[in-house]
């Protein structure tokens, strides 16, 4: 029998006795390829037994490996309509709820398994993660006491280090953080916790250490790489920072990266190159409000009153709230006619001395 034949009867196994292949097992290369050939075996199981719910959760357990939330969804509530109180239902359910970004429903399943008896370091995982994602710190703190007692893992420290951030316990949170990169001295999140803690006590050098480890574990990490320039930008190291948001635009050409880059040019003096970044922000999106404030400013810094107070202008005409620009282009017309006024004198100064008529000579005078 070919390897092939053997891995793909090894999985049909593997869901025939319950088990679900993770990502250690050697199938999971081939995962992609076999998880067809699974699915098709499992609906013509179906088709046979369509009140099956062990193959509803299996075809859902296949569909959220592949990235299929939705049509995992799908089967595991059709499990769950079959037979209701199974514990292992209820938390796939909320593991899948929360990879569709839905906490609040999540959290519902999750203390639904929980009340039928599930007791493990996934179900306390998850809804760690999704009180935090909620706002509900006490309540994440309560899961990961509980995610403690079963599993101290990197992640379980990590996870209460973020309870206790979100407490306002930067102390405790300091020490579960440190405890996780001990276990763990890749757990990128933890470096990340320790970093915003030291930023928002405006300790920016230990904030800058801990994100460069961040940086140096997930080197393509777009979001890290603007909160590093964002560090940068505070400490007033422009051009470190420019370098940052420029890497950042290279991965991401959106509106947003290339407006970072003018932001830190303007804030630099140096307009022309302010201009030239805020006009591809511009080009990505015309309407982008942040930029089209930023290339008025621009403007007025470069002496192009007109265009600036044209650009104003479309601002109020898109959003007749916003006071800020409004207020902005008033005390740039004041600025324009003030500037005007004193032109004006200039000139007629400089009128009046050319009229003078011409001064007389001293010898001129006395000879008369």
């Amino acid at each position: 029998m070919d390897h092939s034949k053997c891995i793909f009867l090894f999985l049909l196994a593997a869901f025939m006795t319950g088990c679900v292949p993770r990502s250690n097992d050697p199938i999971r290369e081939v995962r992609n390829v076999e998880a067809d050939a699974a699915l098709d075996y499992l609906d013509n199981a179906l088709k046979g037994d369509p009140d099956n719910s062990r193959s509803w959760f299996k075809k859902a357990v296949i569909h959220k490996e592949e990235g299929a939330s939705g049509e995992a969804l799908q089967a595991i509530n059709r499990a769950i309509q079959i037979e209701y109180a199974d514990p292992e239902f209820f938390l796939l359910k909320g593991e899948i709820l929360t990879d569709l970004d839905r906490p609040d429903r999540a959290i519902v399943f999750l203390t639904r398994a929980e009340a039928a008896g599930e007791r493990n370091g996934k179900l306390y995982t998850f809804l760690a993660r999704n009180y935090l994602k909620l706002g509900k710190p006490d309540e994440a703190r309560k899961a990961v006491d509980r995610l403690l007692k079963i599993d101290k893992s990197d992640i379980s420290h990590m996870l209460a280090g973020k309870a206790y951030a979100e407490l306002g316990d930067s102390l405790l949170a300091v020490t579960e953080f440190e405890k996780a990169i001990l276990l763990n001295p890749k757990n990128v999140e933890a470096y990340i916790g320790l970093a915003d803690i030291y930023e928002s006590g405006a300790h920016f050098s230990k904030a800058e250490t801990n994100l460069d480890i961040a940086l140096e574990l997930d080197k393509s990490n777009t979001d890290l790489m603007r909160r590093k320039a964002q560090l940068l930008r505070q400490r007033g190291s422009y051009d470190s920072a420019i370098f940052m948001y420029r890497r950042v635009a290279d991965q991401a050409p959106d509106e947003v990266s290339w407006y970072n880059v003018a932001q830190v040019y303007y804030r630099a003096g140096r307009y022309d190159s302010a201009r030239k970044f805020v006009d591809r922000s511009l080009l990505a999106r015309q309407d982008y409000p942040d930029a089209l404030l930023l290339k008025a400013r621009t403007l007025d810094r470069l002496r192009n009153y007109s265009e600036a107070m044209e650009v104003y202008t479309q601002i109020i005409e898109a959003d007749s709230t916003d006071n800020l620009a409004r207020t902005e282009l008033d005390k740039l017309r004041r600025k324009v006619s003030y500037l005007q006024r004193l032109e004006q004198q200039r000139r007629a100064a400089d009128a009046l001395q050319n009229n003078l008529p011409p001064s007389l000579d001293r010898k001129e005078i006395e000879n008369r």
